[in-house]
């Protein structure tokens, strides 16, 4: 109850004080961005705040979303990383109507790869 207490929280100060900093373009033209301001050292982890400002609005449900917001846990030592939480939102910059809101496990990792976009911001952010 504690965790989504906080979460919650979390998720509801996001774009009011994010400070996003441009990373990289994926293959789809999306831009990823990640907020410095957000990043937490917990023992060999960081966690931080990226967001995906789509190049073509996504489908979710009725709705089309236009960003995605995506809370990490980065294994900068084993170069992994796991979702905390994400949301959707209607509006670039993680702005606007949330249309979904996710919360997950830390401990399932992926590890990323050379092609992954998101090793970009995952450098960005174990290098801060």
């Amino acid at each position: 109850m504690k965790k989504i207490i906080s979460l919650l929280m979390l998720l509801s100060t996001l774009t009011v004080h994010a400070e996003w900093i441009y990373v990289t373009s994926n293959s789809d033209k999306d831009k990823i961005f990640f907020d410095p301001k957000t990043i937490g050292v917990y023992e060999n982890y960081r966690k931080a705040w990226v967001l995906v400002n789509f190049a073509k609005p996504q489908t979710v449900g009725a709705d089309s979303a236009s960003s995605k917001s995506t809370y990490y846990k980065f294994d900068c030592n084993g170069k992994r990383f796991s979702v905390v939480a994400e949301l959707t939102t209607s509006e670039m910059g993680g702005e606007g109507k949330i249309l979904t809101k996710v919360s997950a496990s830390e401990d399932v990792w992926v590890t990323a790869t050379k092609e992954d976009s998101l090793k970009v911001a995952m450098e960005s952010v174990c290098s801060k």
